[in-house]
Order: C-alpha cells, then sequence, then structure tokens
C-alpha cells in the first residue's frame, strides 16, 4: 500500500518516502520515468505491513503551501498501471 500527499511537492510513501518536486512536476515524461525507475510492486508493503505507518501518517497531515494534485494523480494512475496482484493505491 502506498500513501501520495501532495502540496508544493508530491510525497509518495511506502517502505521509505521519496519526494517529487521542483520542475520534474510540470515535466509528465520526467515523472513517469522517476515512478518507473523507483517503484517495484514486489518491494512496496502490504496493508497488514503498513497500516500503523500509514493510519499515523494520515493522522499527522496538516495542509500547507500550494497544490500539486495534478502531478498526485499522474503518479497515481503511473503506480497503477504497474500493479500486479491486489495491492492498493490511496489518495
Amino acid at each position: 500500500v502506498l500513501l501520495i500527499t501532495f502540496n508544493n511537492e508530491v510525497t509518495i510513501y511506502g517502505k521509505e518516502h521519496q519526494i517529487i518536486c521542483g520542475d520534474r512536476l510540470y515535466n509528465r515524461e520526467s515523472l513517469k520515468s522517476f515512478i518507473f525507475d523507483k517503484f517495484d510492486w514486489n518491494d512496496i508493503p502490504s496493508i497488514d505491513e503498513s497500516h500503523l505507518k500509514l493510519k499515523e501518517l494520515v493522522q499527522g497531515l496538516e495542509e500547507n503551501g500550494a497544490t500539486a494534485l495534478g502531478p498526485a494523480l499522474s503518479c497515481a494512475v503511473d503506480l497503477c498501471s504497474m500493479q500486479c496482484g491486489n495491492s492498493e493505491i490511496i489518495l
């Protein structure tokens, strides 16, 4: 399971977190390349492995800065296109 948050940057939480910021947010191919380079569904933790960490992250979310909703959705679509099995993406 992954958690994707966004403000002036996009952060994707899994075993570790990846931050996407700057000019990459405005370049679709750069976003796609980042996703395919950094993520492998075989390494993404299951809900059993990550639910406590994700619950803590969600409870700690605060509104902050501008919004990068478009790039966050783009990342989610690319991650879904890589999906195999019964994993989920939380957005």
